[in-house]
């Protein structure tokens, strides 16, 4: 079944249409020095694309408004709002282009290494 997290995910991507990011909390774990939390607001529009990555760290998705987006393969997979999602450190998810007539909205929370990329792209 593919993940609703397979969207998400807080990355500067570049495609037809620009995803808006909104970062909301950035803090220190206490007491792990080595590790942030952040919390952020991601609206991808219609014709937004996000690659296939993963993190290192956790990335925990809530959907705020739902929408549909398209897999690679042709898949049509519709989101719907309430929907939640886990993806463990390692896990690869996204590679799916919003196909819809509105924004999908989600709030993503991740649990990363600090001093890292947040996004390290896979291949397809």
């Amino acid at each position: 079944m593919f993940s609703v997290t397979a969207f998400l995910l807080s990355f500067q991507f570049a495609s037809a249409a620009e995803i808006q990011r909104t970062p909301l909390i950035k803090a220190e774990i206490s007491p792990a020095e080595d590790s942030v939390v952040i919390v952020t607001e991601l609206v991808l529009p219609p014709g937004a694309s996000v690659p296939r990555h993963t993190h290192p760290g956790d990335e925990f998705l809530y959907v705020l408004e739902g929408g549909m987006v398209t897999t690679k393969s042709g898949k049509i997979i519709s989101f719907k709002s309430g929907v939640t999602d886990h993806f463990p450190r390692g896990e690869v998810h996204g590679g799916f282009t919003v196909s819809g007539v509105k924004p999908l909205k989600v709030i993503t929370t991740h649990i990363v290494d600090r001093g890292v990329p947040l996004i390290i792209p896979t291949p397809d």
